[in-house]
């Protein structure tokens, strides 16, 4: 397995911490298998060799675990959505300006990316939703204006 340097020392770092290694003990460590006595002087094979000798030493490496909740999209974005949904209301292209309309339309949407996600509320939409949502509904924005703009000539 190969990673970055840098990430090999973070992982060396994370040994040292759940291997209770004092600042001695460490540096003795990295001398022993390296003649080093800092992880940012070795190559990767070097840090790759003191990673094994902690992990023979007992030191588990343990993947991030990526959280399946999201934190929900930004204020930023909302504010962003909620501004377009609402102009156009003003500017009759839709027929209610109500944040539940809002909701029911996104989930509408949301279930052409994937039909098993279902959101009960627009701040729990991952950031990628809601920015693809925010595209979507400046482009039909655009569309309505020309459209209508078209119709009056």
């Amino acid at each position: 397995m190969y990673l970055s340097k840098h990430y090999y020392i973070k992982l060396i770092g994370i040994g040292k911490e759940k291997l209770s290694l004092d600042n001695f003990a460490y540096t003795r460590l990295l001398q022993s298998l390296t003649g080093k006595t800092n992880a940012e002087q070795m190559d990767t094979t070097e840090l790759m060799q003191v990673l094994n000798k902690m992990q023979w030493m007992g030191y588990k490496i343990q993947k991030e675990k990526k959280s399946l909740r999201n934190n929900g999209a930004s204020k930023k974005q909302l504010k962003r959505l909620r501004q377009l949904w609402f102009l156009m209301f003003l500017e009759g292209y839709l027929n209610e300006s109500c944040d539940k309309s809002l909701l029911s339309w996104s989930q509408r949407k949301l279930k052409i990316y994937d039909e098993s996600l279902q959101i009960d509320h627009l701040a729990w939409f991952p950031d990628w939703v809601i920015n693809g949502l925010i595209d979507e509904l400046e482009n039909w924005h655009k569309m309505l204006k020309i459209y209508f703009k078209i119709q009056e000539q």
